[in-house]
């Protein structure tokens, strides 16, 4: 079998419902031209005498996949173990893992025993549990193949779990010829709000934006639904040839757990589920990962549940730690941590954004209200974070710095500024990307790691970008080889490749490009960050006063930001 093509596994135990998973995964491996491994777990050791009658299984799936699909190399492999410990471990080099949701042996009540939910939860790559799967065990059925058939439907939320779903939802429609459905769902307190759903779409549409380039062949629909997430998507799966949901990212370093919407989803899902896991999951370590504690800074108004809105998102996808801190101007909250009976009472919308987060965040929220002025409360929260939100407003009076400013001027860890509403969706050379600000000093190269580690968490492409007043020098372009040849190497190029290529190296897999722009600083970056997903721009170090440590750049861009802005310092 080829050593550097991860094969499509399927678990198998002579049921019906795992014959119908093997077809499934023989159709994925023809499709996407891979290798299978088709696996039988024993469960307990077996004598000897018997090891041949109980591992037939296996051998019966490989005869089925070589009548169904010849051209798919196929091998068996036969291990004693729980059958969930040996999946698990054969995803560790595998594509897709591939199982029917009934069959018998170790593989009885799949979906809802401790078999399933440990795979869904824990394996390295992505997984396709099949419903119903033993209606394709039989020669005669044949698989959903035509847009008759269905769309395949993935549900998103704007989350790093449901960029995966997007990518692996892509790639299954471009294969399969078939449209896909974008389902998000779409409740909550500004629900009845025309401009909110407006936004809403416009999210969705960005959101889609960057995979649509990439798959300009497959046909999409987008639909933003009414209810909740997992009824939405369980609806969906009646009228589509399967149905993709992430994982969300509450289980720490040691394995993403399912997710509630996702779960539901397994459970009651009328077709086959794919769960978008990243191959390779259970590899990321500690240092990769941009925060574990996020601060976020709330007063009542629709800057801050703007800002509230993204640091959920961001803790959803990186498992972090919620503290929202509410800086209340009118002092009705006395308490500083009251319960939500109370706060409703008091200030029943900000009960209800409450409500919302812990409802999706579960236990990973803290709520305080705070004693003293904004900047000082913010700067306190930002002592036992390692990431700070807030929302950006521009400054009251001209030429004062904005409350949101001043807190990042002084912040120990980095701030993001987000604004609100939030600025029209616009295509720019970066749209979708990360896109970093490099200048070669400390600053720059504390925004450019925490660039890479944002950038690797959302699987986003990084763009670092110099702003240079001063032309290239002499060049000339080859029309023939179609490059570009430069009389001297461009200090640009030189600053840029020094200050990248060092943290590039640990993040290969996030997709780089360099560019530099000409003129001033502030209006070349913002020219590079338009449409993308967030500016990182760094700091000027912590020893200077107080009006200086932003600089004219940042500045620009705390009080006016063209979209999410992080303002990065140097480390020390």
């Amino acid at each position: 079998m080829p050593g550097d093509i991860a094969p499509i596994v399927v678990g198998v135990d002579g049921s019906a419902a795992s014959r119908g998973a093997v077809r499934w995964a023989a159709d994925e491996a023809a499709r996407h031209g891979c290798p299978l491994t088709v696996v039988h777990a024993l469960g307990i050791p077996v004598p000897f005498g018997l090891y041949e009658q109980e591992s037939a299984p296996a051998g019966d799936a490989a005869a089925l996949v070589r009548g169904w699909e010849p051209t798919v190399e196929v091998e068996t492999v036969v291990a004693a173990g729980e059958p969930s410990d040996v999946l698990c471990e054969q995803s560790h080099r595998a594509r897709l893992v591939v199982i029917g949701s009934r069959g018998l042996g170790g593989f009885a009540g799949l979906l809802l025993g401790s078999v399933g939910m440990h795979l869904s939860s824990h394996a390295a790559c992505p997984v396709l549990v099949v419903h119903h799967a033993e209606r394709w065990a039989g020669p005669e059925t044949s698989l959903p193949s035509l847009p008759q058939d269905g769309p395949v439907v993935v549900g998103v939320d704007g989350s790093s779990g449901s960029v995966l779903a997007l990518e692996l939802a892509f790639e299954e429609a471009a294969a399969r010829h078939l449209p896909l459905a974008v389902v998000r769902a779409w409740q909550g307190p500004d629900s009845g709000s025309a401009s909110a759903e407006a936004a809403a779409g416009h999210a969705l549409a960005a959101e889609v934006e960057p995979w649509q380039a990439k798959y300009p062949e497959v046909r999409i629909d987008l639909r933003l639904l009414p209810g909740a997430a997992a009824e939405v998507l369980t609806r969906a799966s009646e009228h589509a040839v399967m149905v993709v949901v992430g994982v969300r990212g509450r289980g720490g370093l040691t394995g993403s757990r399912l997710g509630s919407v996702s779960g539901q989803v397994l459970h009651h899902a009328a077709g086959p589920v794919l769960i978008a896991r990243a191959a390779g999951a259970t590899t990321e370590t500690a240092a990769d990962r941009p925060y574990r504690r996020i601060g976020v800074g709330v007063d009542g108004t629709e800057p801050g549940w703007t800002a509230l809105s993204w640091a959920c998102d961001e803790a959803d996808a990186g498992a972090a730690d919620v503290t929202i801190r509410h800086t209340d101007p009118s002092h009705q909250i006395r308490d500083p941590r009251p319960d939500e009976s109370a706060l409703e009472r008091v200030d029943p919308v900000l009960a209800r954004h409450l409500h919302a987060v812990r409802d999706r965040l579960g236990g990973h929220v803290d709520f305080e209200v705070a004693d003293g002025g904004a900047v000082d409360a913010l700067l306190d929260l930002a002592d036992r974070a390692d990431l700070l939100v807030l929302g950006a407003a521009v400054p009251a009076r001209l030429g004062h710095l904005s409350t949101a400013a001043r807190v990042a001027a002084h912040a120990p860890v980095p701030v993001v500024l987000v604004p609100a509403p939030a600025p029209p969706h616009r295509q720019g050379p970066f749209a979708g990307h990360v896109v970093v600000g490099v200048d070669g000093s400390a600053e720059s190269h504390a925004a450019i790691r925490f660039g890479y580690r944002y950038a690797h968490l959302h699987r986003v492409p990084l763009a670092a970008v110099h702003v240079s007043a001063r032309a290239a020098g002499d060049f000339w372009f080859d029309e023939t080889t179609l490059e570009t040849h430069f009389a001297t190497e461009p200090e640009s190029t030189e600053l840029l490749a020094a200050a990248v290529e060092p943290v590039a190296a640990r993040f290969p897999q996030v997709p780089l490009k360099r560019a530099v722009f000409l003129g001033p600083p502030v209006e070349g970056l913002r020219r590079a960050a338009d449409g993308a997903v967030l500016l990182v721009l760094g700091r000027r170090g912590h020893r200077l006063p107080a009006p200086l440590r932003l600089g004219s750049v940042s500045r620009a861009f705390a009080d006016r930001p063209p979209g999410v802005v992080a303002i990065v310092g140097s480390p020390g």
